[in-house]
């Protein structure tokens, strides 16, 4: 995968796309995009919606 490609992964999911719908768009797995966003130090959202009640 280009920098380029890695750059726009980390702004899509900074912008508030969800690893999901970036790994969706992208047809790669979830965890590459995971994978990704920590290793340009991005700070990584809990799962989930926030918190349940």
């Amino acid at each position: 995968m280009t920098d380029r490609r890695r750059a726009e992964i980390v702004a899509a999911y900074q912008d508030g796309k969800s690893s999901r719908q970036i790994a969706s768009e992208l047809q790669v797995a979830k965890s590459t995009v995971l994978n990704i966003l920590r290793s340009a130090g991005a700070e990584v959202r809990p799962r989930g919606r926030g918190s349940r009640r």
